[in-house]
Formats: C-alpha cells, sequence, structure tokens
C-alpha cells in the first residue's frame, strides 16, 4: 500500500466516522422527540383517567338522583292516595250528614 492509497482509505473512513456521527446525532434527536412523545402521551392518559373519574363521579350522583326522584315520585302517589282519601271520607261525611238531616229525629237512636 502506498502513501496515497493509505490517504484515501483515511479519508474514506473519516467520511464514514463523520456520516456515523451525524446519523447517531440524528438518532438522539428522534429519541429526544419519541421521549416528548412518550411524556406528552402519558400527560394525556393522566388527563383522561381523571375524566374517568369525574364521569364515574357524575354517574354516582345521577344514580343517586335517580334514586331520590323514585323516593319522590313513590311519595307523591302516597300523597296523591291520601288526598283522595280524604275527598272521599268528606263526601261520605258530608252525605251521611245529609242523610241524617233529612231522618226524622225521633226515628234516630241516640243511645
Amino acid at each position: 500500500m502506498n502513501g496515497k492509497e493509505l490517504k484515501k482509505q483515511i479519508c474514506d473512513r473519516s467520511e464514514v466516522i463523520f456520516q456515523w456521527r451525524q446519523e447517531i446525532n440524528l438518532l438522539g434527536k428522534l429519541l429526544g422527540n419519541l421521549k416528548e412523545n412518550v411524556d406528552l402521551i402519558e400527560g394525556q392518559i393522566d388527563a383522561l383517567d381523571s375524566c374517568i373519574d369525574d364521569l364515574e363521579s357524575c354517574v354516582s350522583t345521577d344514580n343517586e338522583l335517580l334514586k331520590n326522584l323514585e323516593t319522590y315520585e313513590s311519595n307523591n302517589k302516597e300523597l296523591e292516595k291520601i288526598g283522595l282519601i280524604k275527598k272521599l271520607m268528606k263526601k261520605v261525611k258530608s252525605k251521611s250528614t245529609k242523610n241524617i238531616d233529612k231522618e226524622d229525629p225521633r226515628k234516630l237512636d241516640l243511645e
């Protein structure tokens, strides 16, 4: 091997080493970008977890509200029944009072 060939091989190897360094730098940048993306994705996952927790809380609250509504409706039905019974009792009372007034007081057994 003469000096010219040796110099060419050194230049070629230097060029290859330079290209490798550029590729290593590029890979380092890509790795940095990937790490940033992973960090962003982890942040999004945390945000989604928080949203899921909020939704679960809303569902729990909705279930409580539904139970309260069912109780309210049930109580309203009971109150309506009581109101109807009271109206019916008033009618019965007024009719029986009218009947007593119409009847001959001498026929009433007051004992």
